[in-house]
């Protein structure tokens, strides 16, 4: 805690350097930045050129600053990354080009799929990691070539006789479904069809679902009639065969049903009805003026109602929260389909979950969606909640929960909405990462207040993290971190933290910030960091 020293003390304390002990959650020399050292060191902003020296230089850590290139959207990085799949270093560290194929993906770099095509094909049997890293970047980047490559490999395993033939498929089945239905099917059907080595039950539930996508008329029936007939045997992992549904009114049956079920098959039976919810909206927009419009739109409107009335026979099953099979996350789907739908009862009961226990899924799940549907109230009940879910007693096995909601929303609010940035403070460092990466695209200017309003109380680590976070800001965030920085209330993290800051802006008065809180702390280590910080070339 930082304290008031005596005034004779002062004159010593500040002749106290490097020997003084530190706490920080850095550990670090910052005299030196390699890697993630532009960043945790220079910030967003000013190590921006130093990483991406680095990268072409080929000299330092270059996984790291392959990884925070990509996280922090560094666009000018894309040439040198690409450059490092043409002409690898040192073969002896393949796991570096899997670092870089995926921030070529978290740079959208559509130019590179032909290469990380290339470094999949080379690593299909010598390096799951790699491989797994080169696939995943093509399904974010998408694609013919990263399609065309996804069906060609699944020509080449006709037989999935081998635990690296199953893991292969199940990962690129999202880019198999995006090559020509034509050439795709007859490989599903392959695979399926009870001939030779079976695949495992998850796998097998995965490719029959995909025939269902691809419009298989006879599984299709066969799926609605098993998953939407009361008391009938369903499928193996029903999840999977309800999720391919969602684009016909002779889906309802099935979604409702799976819908009363329990997770997984419940969650995905709900977001397929929120999938179907868009559908209708689509057609009823695209239905044409006269009298065959009229009764598309009247077809339109009786299966709205149908699958509202069924869902609604649903909700005191779903808010019954003393039920041996209650489930947060339904709830909360629960109304958000109903409230996509049009009812709104589900509607004003969606904004008032946002209030809900944020050591549940419920407020986070109901903010997404309240806001997409941009409800009253929406936007004050959510500010409010996300600085409750910031606190350090939220459980940390929810951080996906939270790290989804920022997906949904980062992308969706206008840059005047900056609420979704205190998930930065978030106790858990993958959340706060995600919050990062949607920081650095999105740069609402009212980050820099969110996330200081919002320090107290938060985890030290969290706000450390945050703190640097707003370098990507570059200087906006100076005066509200020099007020945090001489602010007598504020946590002892984030006045230290503030300062380190501040070094990197080159803020004047940051030495004599330095001079002030030294004897004030045993943490020493921010300010010895933030004096290294100011000597750093430029």
């Amino acid at each position: 805690m930082i304290r008031r020293p005596p005034l004779d003390v002062l004159p010593v304390a500040v002749l106290l350097v490097a020997g003084a002990p530190g706490a920080a959650a850095r550990p670090f020399d910052c005299s030196e930045p390699r890697g993630d050292g532009w960043y945790d060191c220079l910030g967003a902003t000013e190590g921006r050129r130093g990483m991406i020296e680095e990268l072409r230089s080929r000299d330092g850590d270059l996984e790291e600053a392959a990884r925070w290139a990509g996280l922090l959207g560094y666009t000018e990085a894309a040439e040198p990354l690409r450059a490092l799949l043409d002409d690898p270093p040192d073969d002896e560290r393949p796991w570096l080009l899997g670092h870089v194929a995926t921030a070529l993906a978290e740079l959208e770099d559509a130019s590179a799929v032909p290469r990380i095509v290339a470094l999949a094909r080379r690593f299909e049997d010598a390096n799951w990691t790699v491989w797994e890293q080169a696939a995943n970047a093509l399904i974010a980047l998408g694609g013919p070539d990263a399609a065309a490559y996804a069906l060609d490999l699944a020509q080449r395993t006709p037989v999935l006789d081998s635990t690296w033939a199953q893991n292969a498929v199940e990962e690129i089945l999202p880019l198999l479904l995006r090559a020509d239905p034509g050439a795709v099917r007859p490989v599903l059907e392959w695979w399926t069809a009870g001939e030779g080595p079976q695949p495992r039950e998850f796998l097998f539930a995965q490719l029959e679902a995909a025939r269902v996508r691809l419009g298989d008329p006879a599984l299709l029936a066969d799926t609605r009639r098993r998953l939407g007939t009361p008391d009938t045997a369903v499928p193996a992992r029903p999840e999977f065969y309800v999720a391919a549904l969602g684009d016909d009114p002779a889906d309802i049956p099935a979604l409702v049903r799976m819908a009363s079920s329990t997770s997984p098959e419940a969650r995905a039976a709900y977001q397929s009805i929120l999938r179907f919810a868009g559908w209708l909206d689509a057609e009823e927009r695209a239905a044409p003026e006269g009298s065959a419009g009229d009764a598309r739109r009247r077809e339109l409107a009786r299966a709205r109602e149908e699958i509202v009335r069924r869902l609604r026979e649903l909700t005191g099953y779903r808010e019954d929260r003393q039920h041996v099979q209650f489930e947060a996350l339904q709830l909360a789907l629960h109304h958000a389909a109903l409230a996509t739908l049009g009812d709104e009862s589900s509607r004003r009961r969606l904004v008032e979950l946002i209030g809900d226990d944020v050591q549940t899924v419920i407020p986070w799940v109901a903010a997404e969606h309240a806001l997409s549907l941009g409800l009253p109230g929406a936007r004050e009940a959510t500010a409010k909640m996300v600085v409750r879910g910031t606190r350090g007693d939220v459980p940390l096995e929810l951080w996906e929960a939270r790290a989804e909601f920022v997906d949904a929303v980062a992308p969706r609010l206008d840059a005047g909405d900056a609420s979704w940035t205190v998930v930065l403070l978030d106790p858990n460092v993958n959340a706060r990462r995600r919050a990062l990466r949607w920081l650095a695209r999105r740069r609402p200017p009212g980050a820099c207040g969110a996330v200081a309003e919002a320090v107290r109380g938060a985890d030290d680590d969290a706000i450390e993290d945050a703190l640097l976070a707003l370098t990507v800001l570059g200087n906006a965030c100076r005066c509200r971190l020099e007020a945090l920085a001489c602010d007598e209330t504020a946590p002892e993290r984030a006045r230290l933290v503030s300062v380190e800051v501040l070094a990197m802006m080159r803020a004047p008065g940051v030495r004599r910030l330095i001079d002030r809180l030294w004897p004030l702390t045993d943490l020493h280590a921010y300010l010895e960091r933030a004096r290294q910080i100011l000597v750093i070339p430029r």
